[in-house]
């Protein structure tokens, strides 16, 4: 019989800016994550560039074991990309992201947190869960790509997605998708 060992909450985690050097780690953190469409370096480059994006990195003994990219909305936060090293997993490194977040949200003077999350991606969901967010919608995409060889483009099958949404200190009333929705 195998047992199970409790993994121990990082508690020396430093949540700071994102610095332009810091995008070879954490390219290879979104690598080691497995995501079915990973952002590659020059996608983590262009969120320095375009006006609106914040970048956040959590650091452990010096190395970067997690990163965290969002958008100031007018009244919003909007998390557009959120992982952690898999060797730090379940060490509290993503709650401590985003209790950074949440501590900063009046200062910001913005209501909540946004994040649109792939249906199958259920330990997403389940730590957003724990952390107090809630489904709001269900939002379809579909996936495209251009054709090398005709230049057409071909789509693939709609995917659902969950917006999941935190408010701090309101009261957020039951809907459909909220009150059957267990994760």
């Amino acid at each position: 019989m195998g047992s199970k060992t409790k993994k121990r909450k990082l508690t020396t985690v430093k949540v700071r800016r994102m610095l332009k050097a810091d995008i070879p780690q954490v390219a290879e953190i979104e690598e080691k994550c497995l995501f079915e469409d990973p952002w590659n370096e020059g996608i983590f480059a262009e969120c320095f560039e375009e006006f609106g994006y914040k970048n956040y990195v959590a650091e452990h003994k010096g190395k970067i074991i997690g990163y965290m990219v969002y958008m100031e909305l007018d009244d919003s936060i909007e998390i557009m990309n959120l992982a952690i090293d898999p060797k730090y997993h379940r060490r509290s490194v993503g709650t401590q992201m985003l209790n950074a977040l949440k501590g900063n949200l009046q200062g910001m003077r913005k209501d909540g947190i946004e994040y649109l999350v792939h249906a199958d991606n259920l330990d997403g969901l389940r730590f957003l869960k724990s952390q107090k967010f809630r489904a709001v919608d269900i939002c379809p995409t579909q996936r495209s790509e251009l054709d090398a060889k005709s230049g057409e483009v071909i789509y693939g099958p709609l995917e659902e997605n969950y917006w999941m949404r935190y408010t701090p200190n309101k009261f957020s009333p039951e809907n459909r998708i909220s009150k059957y929705w267990d994760v």
